[in-house]
């Protein structure tokens, strides 16, 4: 089974401003119909690299069995963030860094 996810986050007044992410699953099963999913959320005070992971995390949670995925960014910092909890990201977002590991099975 492969699933395309789509992502995109940002905050305004970066750091500590509004901001939200996005997140978008397709995937065609074997008739060829095509299944999306979209989650969303708004946060009063965030960052823009805490929105850039939660709409990948958000994405990855929502699978419910093994597959295939891939993952569409416009962020480079979220298209290498499997490498980050252990360089960077205990420091600023250690409940990120527990949600990356479990849909990683880190």
């Amino acid at each position: 089974m492969q699933v395309q996810i789509y992502t995109d986050g940002s905050a305004r007044g970066n750091p500590d401003g509004p901001g939200g992410y996005g997140t978008v699953l397709h995937y065609t099963d074997a008739k060829g119909e095509l299944h999306v999913r979209e989650y969303s959320q708004g946060y009063v005070r965030t960052t823009n690299n805490r929105m850039e992971l939660m709409a990948a995390i958000v994405g990855l949670e929502a699978l419910n069995r093994p597959c295939e995925v891939e993952l569409y960014s416009d962020s480079q910092y979220r298209l290498i963030f499997p490498t980050l909890p252990v360089l960077f990201l205990p420091v600023f977002y250690p409940a990120l860094v527990k949600r990356i590991h479990q849909v990683l099975r880190i």
